[in-house]
């Protein structure tokens, strides 16, 4: 009896011990990553030095470009989680682009705000910047939020717009759950189809097109996409990431050469 107790008594200081020590570890990883950027002194992303609240205050801080190129080490020094990779997909744009243009560049922005796949969430809004990565796609990282104040979801996305040539029309394709595939089965739905989207019909110019050069895109995940007249709009639907971009990237070179 004595025996059994004093080995739950064991156990029970083992399992303490080792609680205590990995809220210990916790700690320490956040104070490292806290002490990453000493004490009295600010990050300033546009010239990636550090600066006194002083500095800025006076008109001192070093004037750099928004859009420069981070090193690897400064986004693993500064940031982490979602936002970390958020700067990774805001550097790699920034190396592959051609030129940064301002998100109120007129042409992208009157494709962004006909879109029927925004006006699905309660606000949205691009950075800043956006990426023209050849003579005919830009890209860019879009704010989406729905619901309210209270009870609201947002993300940082990324948009992709492709100017096509030629009019084909206007359709959203959205990741197809179960039920749609039931219904469309069903009903035989019309319009041209990407396996594993819904297919919805605002305005058809060519009734039977078939759109073989968006079927690169055929089971994709965490995308939708909306053809608009000659631009092809793909827009993630969860947090941008490197994975994502890289394959939608890979998939519109095979779109252009269909």
């Amino acid at each position: 009896m004595l025996g059994g107790l004093l080995a739950v008594s064991i156990l029970i200081l083992l399992f303490l011990i080792m609680r205590y020590s990995l809220k210990n570890l916790d700690k320490e990883n956040e104070q490292s990553k806290d002490t990453d950027i000493p004490d009295g002194y600010l990050y300033d992303e546009d010239s990636g030095t550090l600066v006194t609240v002083e500095e800025i205050e006076n008109g001192e801080v070093p004037q750099g470009r928004t859009a420069r190129v981070k090193s690897q080490e400064e986004i693993e020094a500064i940031y982490d989680g979602d936002e970390k990779e958020i700067k990774l997909v805001e550097n790699t744009l920034r190396e592959k682009a051609i030129e940064i243009l301002q998100s109120e560049e007129e042409d992208f922005l009157n494709v962004l705000e006909g879109l029927s796949l925004l006006a699905l969430y309660s606000e949205w809004a691009v950075d800043e910047d956006v990426y023209k990565l050849s003579e005919k796609l830009i890209v860019g990282l879009l704010e989406v939020q729905l619901g309210t104040d209270r009870a609201s979801y947002s993300d940082e996305q990324l948009i992709f717009v492709l100017r096509l040539d030629g009019d084909y029309g206007h359709y959203v394709f959205e990741q197809q759950s179960s039920e749609g595939w039931i219904q469309s089965v069903l009903s035989g739905s019309k319009g041209p189809k990407i396996e594993g989207f819904d297919t919805h019909i605002i305005q058809e110019v060519r009734p039977d097109e078939e759109l073989s050069f968006l079927q690169p895109f055929k089971n994709s995940k965490y995308l939708a996409l909306e053809l608009v007249r000659n631009f092809l709009v793909v827009k993630t639907t969860r947090q941008a990431n490197l994975k994502d971009f890289h394959t939608i990237m890979c998939n519109l070179e095979k779109c252009l050469d269909a």
